[in-house]
């Protein structure tokens, strides 16, 4: 499984956990929630060491 899933897991359930960058293995992601509607939420994690990028779709209606 791809070192993103497994972060994009982790950081899924508690975005404030400190993890590790898939790509550079130095900087600790970043992640910024911004609102998708009433029933998901956009998760973006970036590194700020070597800008590396990924987002989830989370849904927080509890459906």
């Amino acid at each position: 499984m791809s070192a993103w899933i497994e972060a994009a897991k982790v950081l899924a359930v508690n975005s404030e956990v400190v993890v590790k960058c898939p790509e550079c293995g130095d900087g600790n992601l970043l992640v910024i929630d911004a609102g998708a509607g009433s029933s998901h939420v956009e998760r973006h994690i970036h590194c700020p060491k070597c800008g590396a990028y990924n987002a989830l779709l989370k849904r927080i209606d509890g459906v």
